[in-house]
Parts: structure tokens; C-alpha cells; sequence
């Protein structure tokens, strides 16, 4: 531990600009716990952000030694200590003065999140559940593998979860904020379920924007209000907000309930929440139907439905309407005028823009035409009448065509035809098949190599031969790294729906995860499932929706059990 004094900038008031040992300088208070104070700053020997928790007093001791304790455990969804320091008890310093610290005092230095806090992004509302569980489900993993190494937190609230925009998870305060507020000591499985019931009641912030057990206050970005409680416990999240999932409202319940119930790990929430997609923010909707460009149709198309709905007229008094409607309502006139014109046979004539152009007709030729018309009309009705006499005396039968047809009284009802039946839905089609163009073994927190010569054997169709990891003393892969996996590539950008694996063993985590380029670096968590059934049947991973990508990412981050260890054994893979 440095054992090197402070000094103050010329741009120091209260403690912004502080250096910290001569290197770490304060830029922007964040928030307090108790002792703690929290800080965003910079070190300025090698010139990067990082960030700070600094601790006066009684716990300041425990505090650098939590630290040294969380230092020792890599997880790229933990936040990595980077660095410890303090001053001697009784020696004041000029933070100490500026702070209101009292020494002895400690600080611990961190890399500095990249993302926003759960704090911040409850400021735009409750997180939709589907990002939610992923939230969580991220960071019970993480704390699940800090668990299996005798490492807890037991100091979880809406600050200490960062989500990145690319949908990574990070946790911070890993053994140290519970040791800079002077939590006593208490038992491995006490401090497991501290952490279950931590990420329990995170979970239920993102849902409803609320926090549990009382508000919540971070000095940056805000306070998040307590949530209503009944009979001594906090309102069920889906009595507060819409469309919250059973399991998640069922979870809370008997979380937060009398019986002390609920997972007693982060590893058994983690497999409560499972499979969950991508932590980032959900991309834009499709435009809804209302947003869409409303298609006028044709003219003719137009006249006929104006005609046909017969609108109630328009009382505003814009002129301009006036004006429309009168045109509108003329031009209906004139071609309905037309219609009973063509019915009729003249007896209303439709306009003729040309008729006033015309010479004007003798009145009395119009009469002598009518009355021919009339004359005419009359001796056919005769003859109509007369028509089987008149047939008779030409020697012509009457035709079948001239009697009326009477019905017989005994003749049945022709029945109507029955309507055909409609044609039945065709059935969904399944996901088709990707066909997966290579693989490669990928261990990029190790020393690099897992096997590699065998990853042809999981796709060689054989489910007697496997691609393997090492083997290892425990599920999290003896503590030494985060995970392992395979890179699948598909050739070029696919849709995706599920991964399909055979795995032997018993037990084991597996995420699915989309890369633009095959490595774990750039890939984002679209899927997490359990693994190894310990039967001869694969697992089926199903993506909560489809994604397109060019690579796929199969990152174990716990390992089945068989028989003479942990490890990964991959008979067979396949992609729709």
C-alpha cells in the first residue's frame, strides 16, 4: 500500500482536483456511502480515466485489504481494481481538511465504467423485462463466479450495475463497498444470499423504476423512489407496471416475502432468469401502421367511395372549404344527371358543354318525333298482346319460350350450393438450417489454446467424437478465467433463430453469443442456456429472437461434470 502524501491544485475547492498520491486526481463526485465517497478521475501518469473510492476513517484498513482480495479475480464483467493507497493514522492531509475526512484514510482505484449506472438509466424509465433479466442475469454470472472464490458483495443497489450501450454488464464494488461501510463478517452461504436478494431487488428497480426498500439516493444522477409497500413488503413489480412476466413477478414475491424463500445464490437466480438475450437497448420499432404514408386511391376509386358514404357536409367556415364542397357537391350532380340520362333513354338529358354552341332545333319537329315514338310503343304492345292469335294465323307454333312456366307444387327447392370450405393455413415453416463454414477454439483470457486440433470432431456429424475443452477442478474453470469457448463461422451474415448442442456431462452454462468477427472481445450475449443433461439428447438453445450475424460465439462460462473432472465436451453443433 502507498504510504505517499496529497497535494492540491490551484484549481482545488472542496476536493475537486485533488491528487491522490501525487498521480490520481479527483474530477467529479459521484456519491457517498457512509465513509465512502465515490469519484471520477484520472491518473495522470499514464493518462487514463479511472475511478475512485475513497474511505476516511475506522474502515479504511478493511477496505484496502477487500480490495487486494478482489484483485485477485479477473471477470470482464467485474470492475478491476487497479490500484491501492492511503495516508498513516493522525497525519491530516489537504483532501482531509477540504472533505471533512478524519484519517487514517485509504483509497481504492478502479477502471473507469463505460456505460451508464442503473441510476441513470432509470431516469428515462423501468427497463423493458426482456433487457432486464439479461441485467441481472449478467450480473448473478458474475457474481456466481466471484461467489465459487470466496468473494461477495453484499452492498448491491441501482449504482452498482453499469450496462454499456454494446450490452456488456459490469458490477462494481466487488468486496469492497460492503467492507468501506464496516458490514461485519458473516458466513459464505449468508453472504451468497445477501447477493441473491441484492440482484433480486436490482431486478426489481429495472422493472418498475422503483427501489425496494426505500429510496435511494446517488448524488450524479439522481434518486430512484421507494416502491409502495403491503404488509411489510414491498407491491408485487406487476401490480406497479405493465406487461411484467410471471416468473419475474412470482420471483419477487417470494423473494421479499416472510418466509425468507427465493434463490439462495447468484447462481440459482442465474438459472431462474435463463435464457436471456442482449443487455442493449432494444434497436427501433418498425414503423406502426399509423406512421405509415396513407395512399390515396385512384380518382375514379375516390368518386365512387365519396359517393357511396354520402359525408355529412362541412359547417367550418374556411371559404376555401365552402368552396371545395360546392364544386364537389355540382360535379356529383351533373354525373349522376348522366347516370339517369343512360337509364331512361332521354327522358333527362345530361349537360352538353357543346349544346349551347348548337343552332337551336324547331320546336314543333321535337313534338312529331314524339308523338311517332309514342305511336310506335303502342303497336308493338298490341302485337306483344296478340302474339299466339298472331302466331296461329302465320302458321307458326307457339314457342315454349312465349308460355309462362308454372311451377309444380310438388317440385322440390332447389337447395343453394354450399359454400366452399376455405383453404386451411399452411403450417409455420421451421428455421431452416445454417450451414456453419469453419470453427476455432477460442481462450483469449488464457494462455490462448483449448484444444484446437480437435474442433473439427463437433461438426464431423459424429456424436461419438468431440471437441473438448481442458479439464479443470471446478465448474468456473478452477477460477483461473471467466470462460472458454468455440467461434463458429457461418460464411457470411445469417439469420439465426437457435443453436443446436450435444453435450455430455451434467450441468454447465453455455451463452450464444453474435460477433461481427468471430472473437469474444466484440460479441454481445444474445442467448444463455444450461448445458449437459447428462443425457444422449442435445439442447436446444433458443434465441428470445432472431438475429443476423456472420459469426456465432459459444462462450461456457461454467463447465459440465464428467467423470474425472469439468469440462466441455461438444459432440455435435448446429445453427437455425
Amino acid at each position: 500500500m502507498s504510504d505517499g502524501g496529497t497535494r492540491t491544485t490551484s484549481r482545488a475547492a472542496g476536493a475537486v482536483g485533488v491528487l491522490l498520491d501525487g498521480r490520481y486526481r479527483l474530477d467529479e463526485r459521484l456519491g457517498r456511502d457512509g465513509p465512502s465517497t465515490t469519484w471520477n478521475g484520472h491518473d495522470e501518469q499514464l493518462d487514463r480515466a479511472v475511478q475512485l473510492r475513497v474511505v476516511s476513517g475506522a474502515t479504511a484498513e478493511a477496505t484496502v485489504d477487500a480490495a487486494r482480495r478482489a484483485a485477485g479475480l479477473e471477470d470482464l464483467r467485474l470492475a478491476r481494481v487497479l490500484d491501492v493507497g492511503g495516508t498513516s493514522p493522525g497525519r491530516a492531509t489537504a483532501l482531509d481538511a477540504a472533505d471533512g475526512a478524519a484519517p487514517p484514510m485509504a483509497w481504492v482505484v478502479t477502471e473507469r465504467p463505460a456505460g451508464r449506472t442503473l441510476v441513470e438509466l432509470l431516469r428515462e424509465g423501468p427497463l423493458p423485462a426482456a433487457r432486464a433479466r439479461a441485467v441481472v442475469g449478467e450480473a448473478a454470472r458474475a457474481l456466481q463466479r466471484a461467489g465459487a472464490a470466496g468473494l461477495h458483495h453484499r452492498r448491491l443497489d441501482p449504482s452498482s450495475v453499469v450496462v454499456g450501450d454494446d450490452g456488456s454488464v459490469l458490477v462494481v464494488g466487488l468486496e469492497v463497498a460492503a467492507a468501506a461501510v464496516g458490514l461485519p463478517e458473516t458466513t459464505p452461504a449468508r453472504a451468497l444470499r445477501e447477493d441473491a436478494v441484492g440482484l433480486v431487488s436490482v431486478l426489481y428497480a429495472a422493472l418498475t423504476g422503483l427501489w425496494p426498500h426505500g429510496s435511494f439516493s446517488f448524488v450524479r444522477s439522481g434518486t430512484v423512489d421507494g416502491a409502495p409497500a403491503q404488509d411489510g413488503a414491498p407491491v408485487p413489480p406487476g401490480d406497479l407496471v405493465p406487461d411484467v412476466p410471471n416468473d419475474l413477478d412470482t420471483l419477487a414475491v417470494v423473494t421479499f416475502g416472510p418466509y425468507d424463500d427465493g434463490p439462495l445464490t447468484p447462481g440459482e437466480l442465474a438459472d431462474q432468469l435463463a435464457p436471456w438475450g442482449s443487455a442493449a437497448p432494444a434497436p427501433p420499432a418498425a414503423p406502426s401502421a399509423r406512421s405509415r404514408p396513407r395512399f390515396v386511391p385512384p380518382v375514379g376509386a375516390r368518386w365512387r367511395d365519396e359517393r357511396a358514404t354520402a359525408p355529412a357536409p362541412d359547417h367550418r367556415t374556411d371559404h376555401r372549404t365552402d368552396h371545395r364542397s360546392e364544386h364537389r357537391s355540382e360535379h356529383r350532380s351533373e354525373h349522376r344527371t348522366g347516370d339517369l340520362a343512360a337509364l331512361v333513354g332521354g327522358a333527362a338529358t345530361a349537360a352538353d358543354p357543346e349544346e349551347d354552341l348548337e343552332p337551336a332545333r324547331p320546336a314543333v319537329g321535337r313534338w312529331v318525333l314524339a308523338g311517332a315514338a309514342v305511336a310506335l310503343l303502342c303497336a308493338l304492345g298490341l302485337a306483344a298482346a296478340n302474339l299466339p292469335e298472331v302466331g296461329g294465323l302465320l302458321g307458326v307454333a307457339p314457342s315454349a319460350r312465349s308460355t309462362p312456366a308454372v311451377p309444380s307444387a310438388t317440385a322440390p327447392s332447389q337447395a343453394p350450393a354450399a359454400p366452399e370450405p376455405e383453404p386451411a393455413p399452411e403450417p409455420a415453416q421451421p428455421a431452416q438450417p445454417v450451414a456453419v463454414a469453419g470453427a476455432a477454439a477460442l481462450d483469449p483470457l488464457g494462455d490462448g489454446e483449448e484444444n484446437d486440433e480437435d474442433v473439427p470432431l463437433a461438426l464431423d456429424g459424429d456424436p461419438a467424437t468431440a471437441w473438448t475443452t481442458d479439464t479443470y477442478e471446478s465448474a468456473t474453470l478452477g477460477n483461473l478465467k471467466p470462460g472458454t469457448g468455440l467461434a463458429l463461422d457461418l460464411g457470411q451474415e445469417a439469420t439465426v433463430s437457435a443453436v443446436e448442442l450435444l453435450v455430455t456431462g451434467t450441468g454447465g452454462t453455455v451463452e450464444v453469443r453474435s460477433s461481427p468477427d468471430g472473437t469474444y472481445e466484440s460479441s454481445s450475449v444474445v442467448a444463455t442456456a444450461s448445458v449437459g443433461s447428462g443425457s444422449a439428447e442435445p439442447v436446444v438453445v433458443q434465441l428470445p429472437s432472431p438475429v443476423r450475424t456472420p459469426s456465432l460465439v459459444l462462450w461456457f462460462t461454467a463447465l459440465p461434470q464428467v467423470a474425472d473432472g469439468f469440462r466441455a465436451e461438444v459432440a455435435s453443433v448446429a445453427v437455425r
